[in-house]
Formats: structure tokens, sequence, C-alpha cells
């Protein structure tokens, strides 16, 4: 009997500490308040392990003011954790294009319900899904890209949603269907 009591406490304690990063676009109006908040242009936003939530936002930055032209801040619940400018990424974040907030309106919480769906419709379980939202380099326009995962870590398949209006823009296809040019595409 005590140690069910203990279980339970120690798994009371696992959930209070998990968290949820909260909404990703609360990520706007944050960087609002910021002194580069003017000039920084937001080009990514990603969330790991989000089951549904993930724990935090890491958003990149094209950033004029910042050493090597990109910022890079974690986000919880709105707040700005962290932040750092890490040159390392440099190339990869000032290649991508903006991310228009004014056409951003699906938000993860959506994206996870539109990820279930479609992984129920292609008789594909998933443990927990990866985000990225991005500004798709042909269009412009916003797009959550998402990768599902089991309960080992193991890439399940992919899907790429509409952040302007929660369609599917590519289906689900799973990983064993991905071509190498397309998992090069993902993993960018």
């Amino acid at each position: 009997m005590i140690r069910w009591v203990v279980l339970v406490i120690i798994s009371g304690i696992g959930v209070i500490h998990a968290g949820s990063a909260g909404p990703a676009l609360a990520v706007f109006p944050a960087l609002a308040t910021q002194p580069y908040g003017a000039s920084a242009q937001v080009v990514e936003i990603l969330g790991e392990r989000g089951a549904p939530q993930p724990a935090e936002w890491v958003i990149r930055l094209k950033d004029p003011t910042a050493r090597g032209g990109v910022r890079e801040i974690t986000m919880v619940e709105g707040k700005i954790l962290s932040q750092r400018t890490p040159v390392h990424l440099s190339t990869g974040v000032t290649g991508l294009p903006p991310i228009s907030r004014g056409d951003v309106t699906i938000d993860a919480d959506e994206v996870f319900r539109i990820t279930n769906r479609e992984a129920v419709k292609n008789e594909t379980g998933f443990h927990w899904i990866e985000y990225v939202l991005r500004a798709d380099a042909a269009s412009g326009a916003p797009v959550w890209d998402v990768r599902l995962f089991d309960n080992m870590g193991a890439q399940m398949g992919t899907l790429r949603i509409s952040a302007k209006n929660g369609s599917v823009v590519r289906g689900f296809v799973p990983t064993n269907n991905l071509s190498a040019a397309s998992r090069a595409e993902e993993e960018r």
C-alpha cells in the first residue's frame, strides 16, 4: 500500500514539472516588448516532444542587432526564459524567409488535433510530435512541419499543415516512404 502512495506522489511530481510551453503564438507579443523587437524577424518556431504541447518553444530570429545576425530565445507561457546569439546558426537562419505574424492563425493545439486526426485516418499511432513553424520558401506562406514519433523515439512520419487556415498542405507520409530528398528537407 505504501509503495502505491509513493508511486502516485512521484507520478504527480513528474506531471507538475513537465508543464506546457503554452501557445506558440505568444512569442509575437512577447517579442514586441524587447529592445530588438522592432528590428528582429521570426523565421522559425520549434517545439520538441509535444504531447500535445512541448515543454518550451525555441524561437529563431534574424536580428541585425545580434552578433552574427541571429538571436535564439527560449519561451514558456509567453515569457522569455533565455536568449543567446549563436554564431554557428547564422548561415542557416539568415537564409530563411520571415514569418508574417498576420498570416499565422493556427496554433500548436490545433496542429496537434489535426495531426491526431490524420494519424487516425492513416492508422498510425504516435507518442509525441515535434513542431516547426516556418514560412514556405517558395510561397512565403507559414506552415507547420510536424514529425510524429513513437514511444521509443523512432520517427513514424511527417505532415505539413497551413498555419494560416489549418488545411493539410502535405498529407501524412510514413517514415518508411520518405525519399532521401524528403528526409533532408524535413531535417533542415
